[in-house]
């Protein structure tokens, strides 16, 4: 499934229908090796979307970070260019 279809078949408020490109390009998910994004990135870009800013805490960190850790960061890229 792509991100397009998963995030179009959400129940609201989160899911987005199609088209719904614009609003997943604005998310600047990074994208890892094998054109894979992390789903707290996913999730934390569908509530920012709907609720507006949303901070980050230290909650979010503590569990975000280790798990990008076992990525090899320099494969990283985002949605939009530098």
């Amino acid at each position: 499934m792509q991100l397009s279809d998963f995030i179009a078949s959400l129940d609201p408020p989160l899911g987005i229908p199609k088209p719904n490109i614009v609003a997943l390009v604005s998310f600047n998910l990074p994208i890892a090796r094998g054109n894979k994004i992390h789903c707290l990135d996913i999730l934390h870009s569908l509530v920012k979307y709907v609720l507006g800013h949303v901070e980050e805490t230290e909650d979010f960190r503590k569990v975000r970070v280790p798990t990008l850790m076992l990525l090899d960061l320099r494969e990283l890229g985002s949605t939009t260019a530098c």
